[in-house]
């Protein structure tokens, strides 16, 4: 028997003297026992109830991968959204770690931990505890999917916060499954089935996260990662991916810490002095650089009638979209002597200027989240966005006339356009 035949033995046998409990411990352990149970349930059912089950099972299966597939490549700054999301939620400006050890990506963040109410929505796809939020505090988060992101590298994603500590296992899942119906699993919704993890599945990774703990992080989501392959793409993926200025349009998150096998990297943002209609923003890599930008940032309404016929629960109570730019800014003046940026919603889209300047703003985006819509559903919404960015500049260059030549170059376009900033010229 192979190691891993081994461990799956393991897992399943955890699982069994789970669900062998007679009564659920407390709100957390009831929310995950449901999926279980109506499984169970259609072990006393014919065959063509236990078919249709199966169907079922299968048809959310595709969705989930259909999902997944959409969010290829964004693992990393979705959990670090939720990072930002999980403070925003305690009312806190906090702090996110993401760690690559030799068998996982651990991510852990300072905000509310899981509750009852959290789990449940983490099983559901397509649904959120963020949508009674977005209407106080507007966070990032869209569709309440983006965590399905996470399967491009591991199948056993793993939490542990401060109220519960659970798993999600396919292959587990999958042999469950197969056991209770009869029956092979043609697809597995990996998200609908958590049961609760114990420190041996953490592995070589227990002190890891318990390192994290000490250091005052909340919540832990470790990713055991496939193989050796998927951690050399991990670690690709994590340096391209995470840039220092996302902690300009992340207001509950001052510090991020990177680390890896060969290195540590952490980020803060520090505000400085206002200058005219912005405040500059100081964002230091410890022991190394600082990068700095006039910040400028205002929110701009939403007229009923545009968001009521997006027909999007998400947005259904949302009255006004956050817009920010941002220019490059060096020893008290703009620097032009920067690279041209992409358009950002939270994150940098594959949306491009084609000038140094940083515009944020809660575009609507398509559903993979990497380009802006700029026709059909929710292009007034980026239409709106774009104009509320163009008044921001031009407030800014007003008051920074004095500065010329610099202000002139670091405004102009040095590069094409790339899809929605053609449309949206500022």
């Amino acid at each position: 028997m192979t190691r891993e035949e081994v461990g799956l033995r393991e897992r399943l046998a955890t699982l069994g003297e789970w669900l062998r409990e007679s009564e659920a411990s407390d709100g957390v352990d009831s929310v995950m026992r449901a999926s279980w149970e109506h499984l169970d349930y259609n072990l006393g059912g014919s065959e063509t109830v236990r078919d249709t089950e199966l169907q079922r099972l299968a048809n959310a299966g595709s969705a989930e991968d259909r999902v997944r597939t959409d969010y290829t490549g964004r693992y990393a700054v979705e959990l670090l959204q939720n990072a930002h999301d999980a403070c925003a939620d305690a009312d806190r400006v906090g702090q996110a770690w993401l760690v690559l050890t030799r068998k996982a990506l651990l991510v852990a963040n300072e905000g509310v931990p899981f509750t009852a109410e959290r789990v449940h929505s983490l099983m559901q796809l397509g649904d959120s505890t963020k949508k009674a939020d977005r209407a106080k505090h507007h966070t990032i988060g869209y569709k309440g999917i983006g965590f399905t992101a996470v399967l491009e590298i591991t199948d056993r994603p793993q939490i542990v916060s401060a109220e519960a500590a659970f798993t999600f296992d396919r292959a587990v899942t999958r042999a469950r499954i197969a056991k209770v119906l009869g029956l092979e699993a043609r697809g597995v919704p990996l998200r609908y089935f958590p049961f609760p993890l114990t420190d041996a599945e953490l592995g070589e990774d227990v002190e890891a996260v318990r390192r994290l703990r000490d250091a005052g992080a909340v919540t832990v989501v470790r990713l055991p990662l496939r193989n050796r392959g998927v951690a050399q793409a991990v670690r690709r993926e994590l340096e391209d991916s995470l840039r220092p200025e996302t902690l300009l349009f992340m207001p509950h998150l001052t510090r991020i810490t990177l680390t890896t096998p060969e290195r540590s990297t952490t980020w803060t943002r520090r505000a400085g002095h206002r200058v005219g209609a912005g405040q500059v923003q100081h964002l230091t890599q410890l022991g190394a650089r600082t990068e700095s930008w006039l910040v400028a940032q205002k929110r701009v309404a939403l007229p009923k009638t545009i968001v009521r016929a997006l027909d999007d629960p998400l947005w259904s109570a949302v009255t006004h979209a956050n817009v920010a730019v941002a220019l490059p800014w060096r020893d008290g003046r703009p620097d032009p002597n920067r690279d041209d940026q992409p358009l950002h919603v939270y994150f940098a889209t594959d949306d491009r200027l084609g000038r140094p300047l940083l515009v944020h703003g809660d575009f609507y985006v398509q559903s993979n989240r990497r380009r802006i819509a700029t026709h059909g559903r929710g292009a007034e919404i980026s239409y709106l966005v774009a104009d509320g960015a163009a008044d921001l500049v031009t407030k800014l260059a007003v008051g920074l006339t004095g500065h010329g030549d610099k202000l002139l170059r670091t405004l102009a376009s040095r590069g094409q356009p790339v899809d929605a900033s053609r449309k949206m010229t500022l």
